[in-house]
């Protein structure tokens, strides 16, 4: 079952720069910028799928290589044990 998770949207309004910031406290580096509340809006809407986007591969990446390493630490455990077995 899937579990729906909710970030808060901030929205700045920058008047020095004409523009309004958006980001998701929650998820650094996840933010985005438009000259309008709601460009901002659409904008950090679009980031916030590619940044969990990102995280998702990068799971599934740090997934793989984990697995990877158990199997070697395994395969290499078993044969520490047949080494001492023959050596016996």
């Amino acid at each position: 079952m899937s579990k729906t998770l909710a970030y808060t949207l901030t929205i700045e309004f920058h008047p020095d720069e004409a523009g309004y910031l958006a980001f998701f406290p929650a998820l650094p580096g996840c933010h985005s910028w438009g000259s309008t509340y709601e460009e901002a809006v659409k904008n950090d809407e679009e980031a916030l799928i590619g940044y969990l986007e990102a995280l998702q591969k990068d799971a599934a990446r740090e997934g793989f290589q984990l697995i990877a390493q158990k199997a070697s630490a395994a395969l290499q455990a078993r044969g520490n044990r047949a080494s001492r077995e023959v050596g016996n």
